[in-house]
């Protein structure tokens, strides 16, 4: 990604979502959503925000990145079908990334990154230096509050209850589009199936 570039990034499968306007690594814009998931019809109003706040127009975007998931099915269909109806009329690069990959990449994490998924659930994946080392998996949020004995949990603001006695619990916050751009700025354009994973019965 060269310093010019002004990235547009996208997650909706993770709690209210959220949207990043990058140039470079530099944010200029974001948008943070409340906890209801993201409705199809809202994304492209609030991409429209994001661009006013930010004094851009959707014509200077050069690159789009979006969440590949894991997260809520239907907001990782959304925020998918939305990048990539802005590909197709915009004609630039649009990139994909798992947001787990993404949280660990920004701190270098050696542990275990984790999302909610509701009902009492998270999705979480092990990592090294960064670096996957296994699969997303679902796990009830207690079997995840016991890993943190032996672990480094880094977890979405939505999991925040899990540092409330721990140090070794980090919380990400729900910035999640700025990690992606900030993740595709360093790696090359590649698009990566959705990770679709049930929520623990």
């Amino acid at each position: 990604m060269s310093s010019s570039d002004l990235t547009l990034g996208i997650e909706t499968a993770v709690a209210g979502g959220s949207l990043s306007l990058c140039r470079g690594e530099e944010e200029l814009a974001t948008w943070i959503g409340e906890a209801e998931p993201v409705r199809a019809e809202d994304v492209l109003i609030r991409i429209q925000d994001l661009l006013h706040k930010a004094g851009i127009q959707k014509t200077e975007i050069t690159k789009l990145v979006v969440s590949a998931g894991p997260g809520s099915f239907t907001g990782i269909r959304v925020g998918i079908a939305t990048a990539i109806g802005l590909k197709d009329a915009l004609q630039v690069e649009l990139s994909s990334f798992s947001i787990l990959e993404a949280m660990a990449a920004s701190v270098d994490l050696t542990g275990i990154a984790a999302i909610p998924m509701g009902r009492d659930a998270a999705c979480a994946q092990r990592f090294v230096n960064g670096i996957a080392a296994g699969e997303p998996f679902n796990i009830p949020i207690n079997n995840l509050s016991s890993m943190r004995t032996e672990l480094t949990l880094l977890v979405h603001q939505g999991l925040s209850q899990l540092a409330a006695e721990d140090a070794r619990v980090i919380v990400f916050g729900n910035d999640l589009a700025t990690a992606l751009v900030r993740m595709s700025a360093n790696k090359p354009s590649t698009f990566a199936p959705p990770i679709f994973i049930s929520r623990v019965a």
